[in-house]
């Protein structure tokens, strides 16, 4: 997780933005720069602990969600949408404004997102994110079909590529060969 993350100065002119409460806005901020925050936009985030963050009461949280910031899913229409069942947020535009650097850390680090955080939120983030989705997809699947009985140690493959890492942990295609 990022130390830094910048907040561009449009997102006062954003339309969606400017229709939330004082604190919708505060949980939006909240929801773009916490530690939790991940590169996909996509990570676990329980209403009690935004509620102690941000200091906004959870039921007030809960209907800030519901009513400011919740997009809907089939449209793609807002800036937010959260599953309820599993308390995973998914920022639409996050990966938009924050996926910066090394195109493999980018990319590895989508990888494990998809990985760990299990939610329908994916095919969201598929339908903005066409061209990154499809190897994420690729890869995780590639990775449950090597074993179907599940007694793999997913961490014995790459989540990039989904090769065999060597007996160093590293990938043969992915991983720089070191000096």
């Amino acid at each position: 997780m990022a130390r830094y993350r910048p907040v561009y100065v449009q997102i006062w002119d954003d339309p969606i933005f400017r229709s939330y409460s004082a604190d919708g806005k505060v949980l939006f901020f909240y929801m773009i720069t916490n530690e939790r925050c991940s590169e996909s936009g996509i990570y676990k985030l329980p209403i009690h602990r935004a509620a102690y963050d941000t200091g906004i009461p959870e039921q007030e949280v809960s209907s800030i969600i519901t009513d400011e910031l919740q997009g809907n899913l089939e449209t793609l229409d807002g800036n937010v949408f959260y599953d309820w069942d599993t308390d995973i947020v998914f920022v639409k535009n996050f990966y938009k404004y924050n996926g910066r650097g090394s195109p493999i850390k980018l990319q590895k680090s989508l990888q494990s997102d998809y990985n760990v955080f299990d939610t329908i939120l994916w095919d969201a983030f598929s339908r903005v994110y066409q061209s990154l989705s499809k190897d994420i997809i690729r890869n995780r699947d590639s990775l449950r079909d090597r074993d179907s009985n599940r007694n793999v140690d997913e961490s014995e493959y790459c989540l990039v590529c989904g090769e065999k890492r060597d007996d160093t942990g590293l990938c043969p295609k992915c991983d720089p060969v070191p000096f």
